[in-house]
């Protein structure tokens, strides 16, 4: 008495084939790193543009002396007085001066003797 079992051979081998095409073996890992990695920089990007004072506002301390306005005008700045002021501060000039564009606003008001 023979036992004759079948296999799925056919089956077997069509599903390997299947699985192990280029498409599956590369372009769909590659796609799902590449993902993975644009997310990842993008929230980084994120993290990093907060600005606790305004968000969606991102603000700089690169500008140029000319262009730089006193943060603290009519006092002696200094470096604490200055970031309490959310002002940036220029430690070879000992100056504070505002971000751009600043988180400060100023309002003109006219004066009897100069208008």
């Amino acid at each position: 008495m023979s036992i004759n079992i079948k296999f799925p051979i056919d089956a077997a081998r069509l599903k390997d084939r299947a699985v192990l095409t280029p498409i599956i073996k590369y372009v769909i890992p590659t796609f799902i790193i590449a993902t993975s990695v644009l997310a990842g920089v993008y929230v980084t990007m994120l993290f990093l543009s907060f600005n606790e004072n305004e968000p969606g506002i991102t603000t700089t301390c690169d500008i140029q002396l000319s262009f730089r306005i006193d943060c603290l005008p009519g006092l002696v700045a200094i470096y604490g007085d200055c970031m309490d002021a959310g002002c940036c501060w220029d430690e070879s000039d000992k100056f504070c001066y505002h971000t751009l564009p600043s988180v400060h606003t100023y309002q003109a008001v006219k004066h009897e003797n100069y208008w």
